[in-house]
C-alpha cells in the first residue's frame, strides 16, 4: 500500500518557523514522493496546472464532471497513448456478448394416464439372518440333594472370579474326600497336618478256599448257565483274557468271595488232567447278569503256569481265589485301622491276607505319604494272618505291577511307613524312605 504524503512537523518544537530547526527527514518524504522513489498517496487542493505532457498508469477517476451542451467531443487515447478529443462518437460495432444464463425450468405438465401393469419381475436374493436374540434368563435352581459327609480338607484352589447371585439352592452331597492337607513352608520344606481319627478299613471275603467242585463249561466266552460253571475265552491258557464266573457252587451256595475280586485278586485253577494257572485280575469283577443267581465277568492276565496245556470242557480240581485289600495313598498324612473278619485267624493252608498300600493315581514324583496304621484290640496283631505290603510299581497291567511284603519290618503290627513317588515311564510307584513301629 501507497503512503502518505503528509505534514509530519511538531507543533511548537519543528515547525516551518523562523529559528526552528528542520530535519532532514522533515523533507525527505516530499523528495521521495515527487521523485517516485516511493509510492506516496498525494491529496491536492485546488486547481492543478500542468505544463508538458503527462505520463498516467492505472487508473483515472474523475468525479462531478459538469454538464456539457451542445456538439458531444469525446476524449480518446491514440495508440501511442496520447490523449486527445474527437466529435465523432459512432465507434465501429463491439463483438457479440457472451450467452446468458439459461431460463429456470417450466412447472410440469399434468400426469399421464395409468399405463397397463408390467409382466412380474424375478424374486429377490433372500435377505441376510437377522441378528441372534437375547439369551433367556436362568432357571430357578432345582431342589438340593441331602448332604454327605465331608471328605477331608483338600488343598486350597486359588479363587476365582465372582459370579452374579443366583438363588442360593439346599446343599448338595458332600464331594470324595480330597488329599490330605500338607503346609508348605517359606524355605521350601513341608509340614504335614496330623488328620486326627483313624480312617477305619476292613477285610472280608478275602479268601475262597479249593473245597467245591467247579466245571470248565465254556472255552469261547459264552455265559455260564448253571451254578458252579466257569467259562474262558480261548483253549490256550496264556491267550485268556477273560473267566465268566457262575455266582453260585454246585450246591447253589452263593460265594461273596468272587464278587469281591478287585484289582490284583489271584485266582487258581488246576484242571484234571489240565493246565494249573493263576490268572491276575485286572479289575473288579462286573456283574453282567443274573438267572436265579449272579453271572461276573473278571478281565484277567495270565500271573503264572505252573502246568501247561490246554483248556477243555470238564471238572476242575481246584479253584480258589485270594482278594487283597487296596488302600490308595495320597500324599500328605493318612491314619488306617485295620480290622478283619473272624476267620482271617483260622488255619487256611498258609494263606495271609494282602494288604496293599497303592499309589493315588493323582499323585506326582516327588510326592511324600506317611501312614499311620494299627490293628484293633479284638484281633491282636493283624500282621500275624495278613501280608502287608507296598507298591513299587503300578502298572498299566496289573501283571506288570509289583509288590514288596512288610511283615519281616514290623513285630506288633503297627506303626509309621514314609513314602516317596517314584516313575519310570508309565510306571508309578512308592519308594519306602523310613519305618518305626510303636507298641
Amino acid at each position: 500500500m501507497a503512503k502518505e504524503l503528509e505534514n509530519i512537523f511538531d507543533p511548537g518544537s519543528d515547525e516551518i518557523v523562523q529559528n526552528f530547526t528542520i530535519n532532514s527527514w522533515h523533507v525527505s518524504q516530499s523528495v521521495d514522493a515527487l521523485t517516485g522513489a516511493e509510492a506516496y498517496d498525494i491529496t491536492i487542493s485546488g486547481s492543478l496546472v500542468v505544463t508538458g505532457s503527462t505520463s498516467l498508469s492505472g487508473s483515472v477517476d474523475i468525479q462531478d464532471l459538469p454538464d456539457q451542451t451542445g456538439e458531444p467531443k469525446v476524449l480518446v487515447v491514440n495508440g501511442d497513448g496520447t490523449v486527445g478529443y474527437s466529435t465523432n462518437v459512432n465507434g465501429s460495432s463491439g463483438t457479440s456478448g457472451s450467452s446468458g444464463t439459461s431460463g429456470s425450468s417450466g412447472t410440469s405438465g399434468e400426469t399421464g394416464a395409468t399405463g397397463p401393469s408390467g409382466s412380474s419381475g424375478t424374486s429377490g436374493s433372500s435377505g441376510t439372518s437377522g441378528s441372534s436374540g437375547t439369551s433367556g434368563s436362568s432357571g430357578t435352581s432345582g431342589s438340593s440333594g441331602t448332604s454327605g459327609t465331608s471328605g477331608s480338607s483338600g488343598t486350597s484352589g486359588s479363587s476365582g472370579t465372582s459370579g452374579s447371585s443366583g438363588t442360593s439352592g439346599s446343599s448338595g452331597t458332600s464331594g470324595s474326600s480330597g488329599t490330605s492337607g500338607v503346609t508348605y513352608e517359606g524355605d521350601g520344606g513341608m509340614v504335614f497336618v496330623e488328620p486326627g481319627a483313624f480312617t477305619s478299613v476292613s477285610i472280608e471275603d478275602y479268601y475262597y478256599p479249593e473245597n467245591d467242585s467247579w466245571d470248565i463249561q465254556w472255552v469261547g466266552g459264552q455265559d455260564p448257565t448253571v451254578n458252579g460253571k466257569i467259562s474262558v475265552n480261548s483253549t490256550a491258557v496264556e491267550n485268556v483274557t477273560v473267566l465268566k464266573i457262575a455266582g453260585n457252587n454246585l450246591s447253589g451256595t452263593t460265594i461273596a468271595t468272587i464278587a469281591d475280586i478287585v484289582r490284583g485278586s489271584k485266582i487258581y485253577f488246576d484242571g484234571n488232567n489240565t493246565p494249573a494257572v493263576t490268572y491276575v485280575a485286572e479289575g473288579p469283577a462286573v456283574q453282567i447278569g443274573y438267572i436265579g443267581y449272579p453271572l461276573y465277568q473278571v478281565n484277567v492276565s495270565v500271573f503264572e503256569i505252573l502246568t501247561g496245556g490246554s483248556w477243555n470242557v470238564g471238572s476242575i480240581y481246584d479253584f480258589n481265589i485270594i482278594n487283597p485289600l487296596n488302600i490308595v495313598i495320597p500324599r500328605g498324612y493318612e491314619k488306617y485301622e485295620i480290622s478283619y473278619e473272624s476267620n482271617i485267624s483260622s488255619p487256611l493252608g498258609g494263606v495271609t491276607a494282602p494288604i496293599r498300600l497303592i499309589v493315588s493315581g493323582g499323585s506326582n514324583v516327588g510326592d511324600l505319604s506317611m501312614v499311620e496304621f494299627r490293628g484293633v484290640s479284638t484281633n491282636g496283631d493283624f500282621d500275624q494272618y495278613a501280608d502287608l505290603q507296598y507298591g513299587t510299581v503300578s502298572g498299566s497291567l496289573e501283571e506288570n505291577s509289583k509288590y514288596i511284603s512288610l511283615n519281616n519290618t514290623f513285630d506288633t503290627g503297627s506303626g509309621f511307613l514314609t513314602f516317596q513317588v517314584a516313575q519310570s515311564g508309565s510306571n508309578i510307584g512308592f519308594m519306602l524312605l523310613g519305618y518305626n513301629e510303636y507298641n
